[in-house]
Formats: structure tokens, sequence, C-alpha cells
């Protein structure tokens, strides 16, 4: 049980449930056990907002309704970022990347290479985690608005159907290698490099798990 002030009446656990509920409208709060976390969130009005609209389910989309979306989105104002990669195993280059890409505009648009994709351009062995979960695990962060599967080796299609006002890529490409980079250019958009993080790759996470654990 919970003490309010002097004059209060006592709060209930049940009490302090149901109070949580009607701030967030009528979504399910277990996923906030921890009243100290229920706290923080109903004093922070940004944190509060996201919870209440985000669906992540919602920002993995296909790519036949891609186009209706980025009408949509286009027809508002707002520029469209773009980047692709495989994201097995999301490390901090990943994160760092992303939130990097995603205030080059105002929406951003990741193309997730595919199971088989990745198996084509990595390894039979890859990818470690399968595309639902990739796709899920960069859908809740918020730098992410949404992520198209695709089966081919490279975005290209991809590229040409959004046409995004920006696509983005590590430093670790140089320009002229990157893929779609002419077909944005020619459309009045742009190339933008982003440093990489040196020596964080899923990749190297692999080898070093294998390594301490052999």
């Amino acid at each position: 049980m919970i003490y309010g002030s002097r004059n209060q009446k006592p709060i209930t656990k049940a009490r302090k449930d149901e109070n949580t509920k009607k701030e967030f409208g009528k979504k399910d709060v277990s996923c906030f056990p921890v009243f100290g976390i229920k706290n923080k969130i109903r004093h922070n009005s940004t944190l509060r907002e996201r919870l209440r609209f985000m669906d992540i389910n919602k920002k993995i989309i296909e790519l036949k309704d891609i186009k209706a979306k980025v009408a949509e989105i286009k027809e508002s104002g707002k520029k469209i970022v773009f980047t692709n990669g495989c994201f097995d195993i999301l490390h901090v280059g990943h994160v760092r990347y992303l939130a990097a890409a995603r205030l080059k505009g105002d929406v951003l648009v990741v193309g997730l290479n595919s199971d088989e994709s990745v198996k084509s351009i990595k390894s039979a062995k890859r990818p470690i985690v399968k595309q639902d979960e990739r796709a899920e695990v960069l859908a809740s962060m918020w730098c992410v608005d949404y992520i198209i599967l695709f089966n081919e080796p490279d975005p290209l299609l991809l590229i040409q159907t959004i046409n995004p006002d920006i696509l983005v890529k590590g430093d670790d490409w140089a320009e002229e290698n990157i893929i779609g980079a002419d077909f944005v250019k020619n459309n009045e958009g742009r190339v933008v490099r982003i440093p990489v993080v040196p020596e964080a790759s899923t990749s190297r996470i692999i080898e070093r798990i294998i390594k301490r654990y052999r």
C-alpha cells in the first residue's frame, strides 16, 4: 500500500495501476512492473507520447505498400532518408549509425536484407538472428520509421521504388561504389556517408564469442 500526503487516502496497488492505465489509455501496463519506471514515464511527456503511439508492427511494411506510404510522406513535405543493411546482432555501431542517418531527414526507411539475402552476400552460416527478429529489434528503435525486407543481394530495386531524398551509407564505402547513388543524385537527391564506429561489427562479435567460449 502506498500513502500520499497526510490528508490523502491510502493509495492501493490496484488504484495505482488503475491510475496508470487511465494515463496510458487502455494499453497494457504490465510491461512497467516497477513503480519507479511508472513514475518516470508519468513525468516524461516525450516518453509517454512515444509509448502511447508506438506500434512496431506498423513500422514493418511490404514493398507493395511502400509507394503509397512514400507518396503520403513526400506530399507532407517531409524528407525521406534511406539506408540498408543486415543488422545481424545489433551493436553500438548500428545504433549510432541509424541515429545519425535519421537526423539527416524526417523519416528513416531501412531496407533490411532477408535471411536469403544475407546468406548470398555473407555466408551460409549467417544470419545469426532470423529476419523477423532483426526487423522487430529495428522497429523498436526511435530513429527507425519503416523497415522493408528485401531478398535481392543489393537494395537497388528498393531505392528506385522509394526514390529517397537522402541515401545514407557508412564511410567505409566509397561514393562511387554505393548502390543507388547515381539514381538518387540523378533525381535531385543526395548521398551522405556517415562515419562508422571502428571495430564495431557483427563479425567481430562472433569471432570474440568463439575465442572466448570454445
